[in-house]
């Protein structure tokens, strides 16, 4: 118990946490106990309903509980940057996680050069996601990806990367407002305009 007394977050990476049952035991232990420590897990939510159900179950007795996801774009091209995924299915689960829980959810963002091409459309759809639940409600992060060098954005055709930060910078002006992101998800979005265009 000393440990469960002074850690301030226990996180589950993967492979995919939810297939463990081990996973489902902490969620037992979380419900079982009166602790502030938080219990967070990385899932790809490409999950059937019966286990999106059981997790969205789970989280309710837990005071502190964080999901963390991954996507960067959208429909055909999400599914070819991240091998197993169904991009509606991925949208669907979110939306779940954000409707039926009090989970903070984290989308991890990895920026590469084959996401810049549908990456406005998915901060699309993010920003309904924030319209209908909060501005946090998910909070998005982008991570540039440097390595392995020929995904990163900085391998595309010099005429690619000018047209694709049009478009970003576009977009970035037109709809990045202050109600719908925070001063770390639009300082992220400025980081990555300047690293296409300045890198």
């Amino acid at each position: 118990n000393g440990l469960a007394d002074s850690l301030d977050e226990l996180r589950i990476t993967g492979g995919e946490p939810l297939m463990s049952a081990n996973t489902w035991k902490l969620f037992d232990w979380f419900n079982s106990q009166e602790t502030n420590m938080r219990f967070a897990i990385n899932s790809n939510l490409i999950a059937k309903d019966s286990i999106i159900d059981k997790l969205i179950e789970k989280t309710k007795g837990i005071r502190r509980f964080d999901i963390y996801t991954s996507c960067e774009a959208v429909g055909d091209q999400a599914e070819y940057i991240r091998d197993g995924l169904d991009y509606d299915l991925w949208l669907k689960n979110t939306t779940r996680i954000l409707d039926e829980t009090n989970a903070n959810l984290n989308i991890m963002m990895t920026i590469n050069s084959l996401c810049l091409y549908s990456i406005t459309d998915f901060l699309d759809d993010m920003i309904e996601l924030k319209k209908k639940y909060g501005a946090n409600k998910p909070n998005v992060d982008l991570n540039i990806l440097r390595w392995p060098s020929f995904m990163s954005p900085l391998a595309l055709p010099d005429e690619f990367k000018k047209d694709l930060h049009a478009k970003l910078k576009k977009w970035f002006e037109e709809k990045m407002t202050p109600d719908l992101f925070s001063i770390g998800e639009y300082a992220q979005f400025q980081r990555l305009l300047d690293y296409i265009q300045v890198v």
